[in-house]
């Protein structure tokens, strides 16, 4: 991916690209939408919401798994928006897209009401930590109890174990760098903002669900909570 436009969501141009490239910058991310869209086909939600939504590639995954299912899409980037807005014009109504910033969204403001189940791919960690804080807070508030949460998404990496997570850089599929220092580097260069996944499951809790991590591979992990009846 041409790194002159990394992370830029609100570009055309670079929307356009992720909305290509995805799939072959995460080699675990296919594995971690099945295991996501396994736990949708099982709690058989009748609206799910789709916390940055993107370009709409998960969500029309999730409408073709659940064909009587609502998906409500909420993103900050219109450049995204555009492209999720032409994939799901295929489903009939049974989507909508939620222009909003994610840093300081009130999720429940763009529902009718509390939803079944929310998900999140690869979203939450371009969030400063407050913000994401807030936004767990935020979807814990928009679901009704028992529902669902499904975060996949990437986590910080603890710099004195940093030589340990890189056997696995390869089968993540993302270039980390070489050094704990250039790691860190390529993050600030990128926004990315990861908190560690012990610190994540925590926020959960406070915000009212059960939590765990269903699977994690070094920095990439799906984390699942159940909103506390």
């Amino acid at each position: 991916m041409d790194q002159s436009l990394a992370h830029n969501w609100k570009e055309p141009g670079f929307a356009a690209q992720w909305d290509t490239l995805a799939d072959q910058v995460n080699p675990v991310r296919r594995e971690q939408l099945d295991l996501l869209l396994a736990l949708l086909r099982a709690h058989n939600p009748a609206t799910v919401l789709d916390v940055g939504v993107g370009s709409g590639l998960v969500a029309e995954m999730v409408l073709d798994t659940l064909p009587e299912a609502r998906v409500i899409g909420v993103d900050a980037s219109p450049a995204m928006l555009a492209l999720a807005g032409d994939r799901l014009s295929r489903f009939s109504g049974r989507a909508r897209l939620v222009e909003a910033d994610l840093e300081d969204v009130v999720l429940a403001e763009c529902l009718d009401g509390p939803v079944e189940a929310a998900i999140s791919v690869q979203t939450l960690h371009n969030l400063e930590p407050g913000a994401h804080r807030r936004a767990l807070a935020s979807i814990g508030d928009a679901v009704a109890p028992g529902a669902l949460f499904v975060n996949a998404d990437r986590y910080a990496v603890p710099l004195d174990l940093f030589g340990v997570f890189r056997v696995v850089w390869d089968r993540v599929g993302a270039d980390e760098g070489a050094t704990p220092e250039e790691h860190t580097e390529k993050l600030q260069a990128q926004g990315d903002r990861p908190v560690f996944l012990e610190t994540e499951l925590s926020w959960l809790r406070e915000s009212g669900f059960e939590a765990v991590c269903l699977q994690c591979l070094g920095n990439r992990a799906v984390v699942l909570g159940r909103r506390r009846r």
